[in-house]
């Protein structure tokens, strides 16, 4: 049997993420695969969960979510500080 990979990629406004990353690998799916990705470039692959943790409303992350919303299927979680 194989396992699907799911990509959690995380995108902040701050430096520390670990207690992001902490829950991301604790999640366990029957058949898949989780894997914690913290890209230093905003890149959106279709099969990827996006989490952007935004310290205020002048992220350039929320920015260029808002910007690409149109082109965005994906799942999309917001942590706000």
């Amino acid at each position: 049997m194989s396992e699907t990979k799911i990509i959690v990629k995380i995108y902040s406004d701050l430096e520390d993420t670990s207690s992001i990353v902490s829950a991301v690998k604790q999640l366990e799916f029957k058949d898949y695969l989780v894997e914690c990705d913290l890209p230093s470039r905003f890149e959106i692959n279709p099969n990827d969960i996006l989490i952007f943790q935004i310290n205020s409303l002048s992220s350039k992350y929320l920015n260029g979510v808002i910007k690409s919303k149109e082109n965005i299927n994906n799942i999309i979680i917001f942590v706000i500080n």
